[in-house]
């Protein structure tokens, strides 16, 4: 009788099956870095060759200028945020939330200020 799972392994040991993620299953010679298969387009950009020098003098500075730097990127991460922030409220309406009588409370970021939208205007089958 023949099983679909008799002939699975091929030559192939049982462990290398099961553990087939672990370093004792690989051959030694096969170690391979990841930096020395994938090109510089398919690694991320923390990861790139572009970004390495600069790695290398944030080694060598000290305590405090890594403070000073971290402040600074701190500075320019919360401006950004600002500016995304700000510019979402401009394209978007924010809906606040809605009362018990289903009156729903929205901030227009053009028009400023609050916006009601009561029961008659937003499901009006509701009403019947």
């Amino acid at each position: 009788e023949l099983s679909p799972l008799k002939d699975l392994s091929n030559g192939v040991k049982s462990k290398e099956l099961l553990n087939n993620n672990k370093d004792e299953c690989s051959p030694p010679d096969n170690k391979i870095d990841k930096d020395s298969v994938m090109g510089d387009d398919v690694l991320s950009d923390l990861e790139s060759e572009g970004t390495q020098p600069e790695e290398d003098e944030d080694k060598n500075l000290s305590s405090e200028e890594l403070a000073r730097k971290l402040e600074k990127l701190l500075r320019q991460s919360e401006q950004q945020l600002q500016q995304l922030s700000a510019g979402s409220h401009a394209l978007r309406a924010t809906c606040y939330g809605q009362d018990r009588y289903w009156r729903r409370y929205w901030s227009l970021g053009k028009c400023g200020g609050i916006l009601v939208e009561a029961m008659e205007s937003a499901q009006p089958e509701i009403m019947e």
